[in-house]
């Protein structure tokens, strides 16, 4: 139901639970396309009257799980969850924001275990599939990742995010023909900024920087709120002499649009990493260092946020620590291919440390290959 007829329902009930809790839905469903805060304080006192008028509903709670995931307050939407599965023990979206819930808690092993019983029970469910492969992915587990987003694709065909995160995998395992034809059949799907900016990432892997250009600009077009693609088009600016200077302005994009998302997710280790990042290159030291410390204090286990942590350390000329950071990578299984061509790393590249990880990895690649 659209907001407004969810409205016309609670004027003819206004002790409507269950239409408090669609009507929190919309309204963070309305906050994440538009980044209005004004929504997110519709959502919370929608939720609050859902609650209220329908807590025995599992539908209300899954509603207000939501809501406090979006605005990462974990611990209140796992709450929330418990009780709507002690309503309803099978029902697979309780479950599935359960999931992504305790991957945000950094427990992985119960998160697996629940994206798991998800797919036992709906085993067509593709979204379940999609974010199961996203998790993997998060955990440099590639070959997992790959086989439930083939799952997901054959349950939807059409799934556009499924594709555009199947490419990630083959970008990070260096199949870059593979992932240049899942770009561009999400792009054919729905030419989202997310399809475009990876089609971008994935000319910028090929270091065919000038080509990943109109892909990255098209994205943030698009869609011009998400700071990861500010981030990559600042990026790739960098790598094209003529548009350096632009580089910049990108770059304080990415920072005020993470900023503000900060505001509302104050905990988040991916988003203080970023800024951290994106105020290493802008040469901000001092703000830099101090993300990168409030990010320090937050467990999490997301192999990308580790990544992010490393080029900001080399960005900022800690060079130990960037180093530490980049084999503790490499022993989780991340994709060196995007470690060795990353341009914040430029400055490790000539020290004797990094050229041992590198002899490492290749040594153990060989043993590996010799011992299949």
């Amino acid at each position: 139901m659209a907001i407004a007829e969810l409205q016309q329902a609670i004027e003819q009930d206004p002790r409507y639970g269950s239409a408090y809790g669609r009507l929190a839905q919309a309204y963070i469903r309305r906050y994440v396309g538009k980044r209005d805060p004004i929504d997110l304080e519709l959502a919370r006192r929608n939720a609050d009257l859902a609650l209220k008028y329908g807590g025995s509903n599992p539908e209300v709670h899954v509603a207000c799980a939501t809501m406090f995931s979006i605005v990462g307050q974990s611990r209140d939407a796992f709450n929330e969850l418990e009780q709507a599965l002690k309503l309803d023990p099978g029902n697979t979206e309780a479950l599935l924001l359960k999931a992504r819930t305790l991957t945000e808690m950094n427990r992985p092993s119960e998160a697996e275990a629940t994206f798991s019983r998800v797919i036992s029970l709906r085993p067509n469910f593709a979204q379940a599939y999609n974010l199961f492969g996203e998790f993997y992915y998060n955990r440099a587990d590639y070959p997992n990742a790959e086989r439930m987003l083939h799952l997901a694709i054959a349950c939807t065909p059409r799934f556009e995010r499924a594709y555009s995160n199947l490419g990630g995998v083959y970008l990070a395992t260096k199949r870059y023909d593979e992932a240049d034809a899942c770009f561009r059949k999400a792009i054919e799907i729905h030419p989202s900024a997310i399809a475009y900016s990876n089609a971008g990432t994935q000319m910028f892997l090929r270091e065919q920087y000038a080509r990943a250009v109109p892909l990255m600009e098209k994205a943030v077009e698009i869609d011009p709120r998400t700071h990861t693609l500010w981030r990559n088009l600042g990026d790739t600016y960098a790598m094209v002499p003529a548009l350096q200077p632009k580089a910049a302005g990108a770059w304080q994009r990415a920072a005020e649009t993470a900023l503000a998302e900060l505001r509302v997710r104050p905990s988040d280790a991916n988003l203080l990493t970023s800024l951290a990042l994106y105020h290493a290159h802008l040469r901000h030291q001092g703000q830099a260092l101090d993300y990168l410390e409030q990010a320090r204090t937050i467990l999490n286990t997301d192999v990308n946020v580790a990544f992010k942590r490393a080029q900001a350390l080399a960005l900022l000329g800690r060079t130990s620590e960037a180093l530490t950071a980049v084999e503790a990578l490499w022993r989780r299984g991340f994709s060196m291919d995007q470690i060795v061509k990353a341009p914040e790393l430029n400055s490790l590249r000539h020290t004797a440390r990094y050229n041992k990880i590198l002899a490492d990895i290749h040594n153990s690649q060989a043993t590996t290959q010799k011992g299949n």
